[in-house]
């Protein structure tokens, strides 16, 4: 009984509304995703450098990551085929 109400639980939490970002990186295509995925690893790497040397906002940081996170899960998503 206790694994059904568990996966009722796990059904409900896949449903949530997606966000802009999941929007948008379920609309393009796989080359797209893997370029944004560089560009956004690229900006990370960036990101960090300001913060940790030049004072930079930790604000950059938290975007870029959020955005690795989607892109990377609409990656794998798809599976490697594109």
């Amino acid at each position: 009984m206790e694994m059904k109400l568990f996966k009722k639980q796990e059904a409900g939490l896949n449903q949530q509304t997606p966000t802009r970002a999941q929007q948008r990186a379920s609309l393009l295509d796989g080359p797209s995703l893997k370029i944004w995925l560089d560009s956004s690893i690229m900006g990370l790497g960036a990101s960090f450098d300001k913060w940790r040397y030049h004072r930079g906002p930790e604000e950059e940081i938290t975007q870029h990551i959020e955005a690795i996170t989607v892109i990377w899960d609409e990656i794998r998503k798809r599976g490697n085929n594109e």
